[in-house]
């Protein structure tokens, strides 16, 4: 799995830091995108496939009990070898708590390689489409640090890679100003009944330069255990991106994504996505 799904998960935990913590959350919930934005949105995951996500409508303070959420359809063409275009789905549901929020997330993916060539050989890159469930729950500590720890399954259809991970982990949201956002986390992992514990550090900078225009870049630094991984494996990924809020609800968005594993020439696979994205 590329940990960029659960990327997206932290994104969120920042948000609710942002909406929860204290007066910073007025400076957030200006605009937004997907992710720890100048808006606080509907849920990102922590960690999952697009560091940078269009606006969708910024949710108004939670309320204990209260239900959100954004659905994101992003469209891929690969940039390395054939653009084997392709469509991805996301349902992102967060429930609102006293002090928090529990977050779910249910997506549909593809991810590009070259692993249906021997070990070395970039003849032919391919699609992986995937799948994944997370479930969160998302606590802020104070008005910029935030816990965050759950569940995530994850299934790869292309080839056998099925397995569930354990997630905990520290959320970073900080406004840096009133139009530059900067978003990160710090997570530990561990597959069940796998190897030893794994981690996990994203962060985003996020610039609002119109008020509905926003710019972010994203990088991804991790290790991942698969299925049969005997030892994790080390992957990075980096994003830019470009986002217009259409309506209170609805937002695009178009980006760059670049994935590699660390000597494993055949994991890697660079993407151009356009987004789109409507929050309830």
């Amino acid at each position: 799995m590329h940990l960029k799904r659960k990327w997206e998960t932290m994104r969120h935990a920042a948000n609710v830091v942002a909406l929860l913590g204290t007066s910073a959350a007025g400076a957030w919930a200006q605009g937004g995108s997907s992710k720890p934005s100048t808006t606080a949105k509907p849920p990102a995951q922590p960690g999952t496939s697009d560091a940078t996500q269009p606006d969708a409508a910024p949710p108004t303070s939670p309320t204990p009990g209260g239900l959100t959420g954004s659905y994101q359809a992003t469209g891929n063409v690969s940039l390395l070898g054939k653009p084997r275009p392709s469509l991805g789905h996301r349902l992102n549901l967060s429930y609102a708590l006293p002090k928090g929020s529990l977050d779910s997330r249910l997506e549909y993916y593809v991810d590009g390689s070259y692993n249906a060539d021997p070990p070395g050989v970039l003849r032919n890159n391919i699609n992986e489409p995937k799948f994944e469930a997370q479930l969160m729950v998302n606590r802020p500590l104070n008005k910029r640090l935030g816990f965050t720890g759950g569940l995530l399954y994850h299934d790869n259809f292309r080839f056998p890679d099925r397995y569930f991970w354990a997630i905990t982990g520290l959320t970073l949201g900080v406004p840096i100003g009133t139009n530059i956002t900067l978003s990160g986390a710090a997570l530990l992992e561990k597959k069940l009944g796998g190897v030893r514990p794994f981690y996990d550090l994203s962060g985003t900078l996020e610039y609002r330069f119109a008020p509905k225009w926003n710019t972010q870049l994203s990088y991804h630094r991790y290790e991942n255990v698969g299925q049969f991984d005997p030892n994790p494996t080390q992957k990075a990924e980096v994003e830019i991106g470009l986002n217009r809020t259409l309506t209170a609800k609805d937002a695009v968005g178009f980006s760059y994504f670049r994935h590699v594993q660390f000597d494993a020439p055949n994991d890697q696979f660079t993407f151009l996505k356009l987004k789109y994205s409507r929050g309830f």
